[in-house]
């Protein structure tokens, strides 16, 4: 929980409601946790029907179409 915790600077009653499956992280919460965890970016990708894709391929066409990435997010200072 600490680790989640320093990864999206959640609450630690948000965090233990992720777990328990009481609510689910932000959209924000959720592409941290993704950068973060290959566990979670495969769930998610799975959940999605993309399991076929791999990061390097979402990554590059996302940035091919001008959308920002996690990667872009994380180093902007907004936020």
């Amino acid at each position: 929980m600490k680790i989640i915790g320093r990864w999206t600077e959640a609450s630690d009653r948000a965090i233990k409601n992720w777990l328990a499956g009481r609510s689910v992280p932000s959209g924000f919460h959720l592409v941290v946790l993704m950068m973060k965890s290959d566990a979670v970016l495969k769930v998610v990708m799975a959940a999605a029907g993309r399991e076929s894709y791999s990061a390097a391929t979402i990554c590059a066409g996302s940035e091919a179409a001008g959308i920002v990435t996690p990667s872009a997010m994380a180093m902007s200072e907004d936020i």
